[in-house]
C-alpha cells in the first residue's frame, strides 16, 4: 500500500504532472495623464480620468513592415456599442470597425480629436514623419515603434472642443489589433475600454 502511494507522489511531481505555466497577457497600451499610468488589457477595462489631455502609448510594427501595422480605436457615448464587439466576429458585422468605416486622416500631422461616433474608428499608423496618425517615441530594439496618440479634443455632432468641456461624465472605446489580419476579432487582440470622468 505504502509503495504505491509513493508511486502515486512520484508519478504527480514528474514533469509531465506539473502545472503548467499560465502565460500573462500583455498589455495592449497603455493610458497616461499626468504622472498617472493606466495599463489597458485584453478584455473589458474601467479607467478614470480627469476632463484634461491625455495620450495613449502601444507598440506597432511601421505601416510598410507587414503584419499589425495598424490600432483601430473606435469611441461613442452610449455603452451598447461595446457589445458590438466579441470573439470571433467578422469586422464586417460591427460598424464601427467595418470596411469603409474609417474615420478621415487629418491633412498633416496626427489625430487630436477623438471623434465620438458609433459608424466609425481612427486608423492609428506610423510609416514616417511626412505619413503618420500618431507621434513616435522611440524605435524598438526587436523591431516596430513605441507609439504616443495624443488626445486634447473631443468631436461629436460636427463640433470640435477641449476635453475640459466634455458634457459627458463618461464614454466607451473598442481598440482593436487585428494580429493576424483575419479581419476577425479573435481573443486577446481587442480590449473594450469605459473611460469615467471626474
Amino acid at each position: 500500500m505504502l509503495i504505491n502511494y509513493i508511486a502515486l507522489v512520484m508519478t504527480m511531481l514528474s514533469p509531465s504532472h506539473t502545472p503548467k505555466e499560465i502565460p500573462i497577457e500583455a498589455p495592449l497600451m497603455t493610458i497616461i495623464q499626468g504622472s498617472a499610468k493606466q495599463q489597458v488589457m485584453p478584455g473589458t477595462n474601467k479607467i478614470t480620468l480627469f476632463k484634461a489631455p491625455f495620450e495613449i502609448q502601444f507598440q506597432l510594427n511601421n505601416y510598410n513592415a507587414g503584419r499589425n501595422t495598424i490600432f483601430q480605436f473606435a469611441a461613442f457615448k452610449n455603452r451598447e456599442s461595446l457589445d458590438l464587439t466579441e470573439d470571433g466576429k467578422m469586422v464586417f458585422n460591427i460598424p464601427y470597425f467595418a470596411p469603409g468605416s474609417g474615420l478621415p486622416r487629418p491633412r498633416r500631422g496626427p489625430y487630436q480629436l477623438l471623434n465620438l461616433n458609433k459608424e466609425g474608428h481612427h486608423c492609428i499608423m506610423y510609416e514616417s514623419e511626412t505619413s503618420r496618425t500618431c507621434d513616435m517615441l522611440t524605435e524598438l530594439d526587436e523591431g516596430g515603434y513605441l507609439l504616443k496618440w495624443s488626445i486634447d479634443s473631443v468631436y461629436e455632432n460636427k463640433t470640435a472642443f477641449a476635453l475640459k468641456d466634455i458634457e459627458h461624465s463618461e464614454i466607451f472605446c473598442v481598440a482593436f489589433f487585428d494580429k493576424n489580419k483575419n479581419k476577425v476579432t479573435d481573443a486577446g487582440e481587442y480590449a473594450k475600454i469605459e473611460i469615467d470622468f471626474k
